[in-house]
């Protein structure tokens, strides 16, 4: 199955969207946005194409995945289990299933039902088949399994180039 992500990716750069989940304020969205567009105009005059991966989570994953179908990129998303919309509040729910039925290919994940492991090993899956990630981070360890901080620290470990934006502190930093 990493065969037709990679596939569907096109030989277009590849790039993992992850980040919390928190409800942003409109200036603080403003920024990463802004931020997130840099790096997509960036990319796509250095390379044939970008193609997005992102489990399209409330909050970051989705201001990252808007701002990458603005800047014309591809989108993969990954289902970390089968009811996973159900995690989404009904408005949410709704821009989910729009945002499904724009992606190139669904990588269904094998858990079958909602957990901390489901997550995180969809996380695992989505780093291994990505050039860099672009993370709206903190920086400090995840709350939970799975959770952006054990995600970015996975990215790491296998020598995955990560970008951060950083909401706290509205910056920008390339580890």
């Amino acid at each position: 199955m990493e065969e037709q992500a990679q596939a569907a990716a096109g030989g277009a750069w590849r790039v993992g969207l992850v980040g919390h989940r928190d409800a942003f304020d409109a200036a603080t969205a403003a920024r990463i946005r802004a931020q997130a567009r840099a790096y997509f105009r960036r990319w796509a005059t250095e390379h044939a194409g970008v193609t997005v991966y992102t489990m399209l989570a409330t909050g970051a994953d989705t201001l990252l995945t808007e701002v990458a179908l603005e800047c014309a990129a591809r989108l993969i998303t990954v289902v970390p289990f089968p009811d996973y919309a159900q995690d989404f509040a009904a408005e949410e729910r709704t821009r989910y299933h729009a945002f499904v039925r724009q992606a190139a290919m669904v990588k269904q994940m094998t858990a079958s039902k909602r957990s901390a492991r489901a997550y995180f090993t969809a996380g695992k899956w989505l780093i291994r088949q990505v050039d860099c990630v672009l993370a709206v981070w903190d920086g400090q360890p995840a709350r939970g399994v799975g959770g952006t901080g054990d995600v970015v620290a996975y990215a790491r470990e296998r020598g995955v180039p990560f970008f951060v934006i950083d909401h706290i502190r509205a910056t920008e930093a390339k580890e």
